[in-house]
């Protein structure tokens, strides 16, 4: 648990992971209408910002993340009330899901 929070670090993580590897936007919502409507939204994106030189960032729409499913739900209030534990923790699982 992060401490002064009821986060679970472990749990947020993992939640986390499952959003990014499971989170299935329609194709009018890729950069290119033609890719593959099975491919996970954001290791799309990941692997795009892996291509690139230089400074990057990945952008998640929390709304993706708030209407993802019930454990994601969850994550998107601790996101609102626990920002600076949890921001630093979804930067570490997208590094270890950009290896």
């Amino acid at each position: 648990t992060a401490r002064g929070t009821d986060v679970n670090v472990r749990v947020a993580g993992a939640v986390f992971r499952d959003f990014l590897r499971n989170y299935g936007a329609g194709v009018e919502e890729h950069e290119n209408p033609r890719q593959e409507l099975e491919r996970p939204y954001y290791l799309v994106k990941i692997e795009t910002i892996i291509r690139q030189t230089g400074p990057c960032s990945l952008d998640i729409d929390t709304m993706h993340l708030f209407y993802h499913n019930q454990d994601s739900q969850q994550l998107y209030y601790q996101i609102l009330n626990y920002p600076m534990e949890l921001i630093p923790l979804m930067d570490l699982v997208v590094q270890r899901e950009a290896r």
